[in-house]
């Protein structure tokens, strides 16, 4: 390697090497893609399961909160008629 242009067998060398490096790259990314991907369904599936307890949370909470409401009583209204009937002047009598 003390020369410009390299010698047969310094050639050969290199070629292994670089081919060497180009497999084991090849093979790095095969696995990382192999990996990556099921790091990424993992991710989605806690992302679904998350946005799913968020979900029954969110309708627990609407449930809980018309529990609390008391229901509308018709009576009340029927009631409310009749006060204010019986409560203005007669003014015919």
């Amino acid at each position: 390697m003390n020369e410009r242009d390299l010698a047969k067998h310094e050639e050969t060398c290199v070629n292994r090497c670089v081919n060497k490096f180009a497999l084991f790259n090849q093979n790095m990314m095969k696995v990382y893609v192999e990996v990556q991907s099921e790091i990424n369904q993992k991710r989605m599936q806690e992302i679904e399961e998350g946005q799913k307890v968020i979900q029954q949370n969110q309708e627990q909470q609407q449930q809980q909160q018309q529990a609390q409401q008391p229901p509308a009583n018709k009576s009340t209204i029927a009631e409310e008629v009749k006060n204010a009937l019986t409560s203005t002047p007669k003014l015919l009598s």
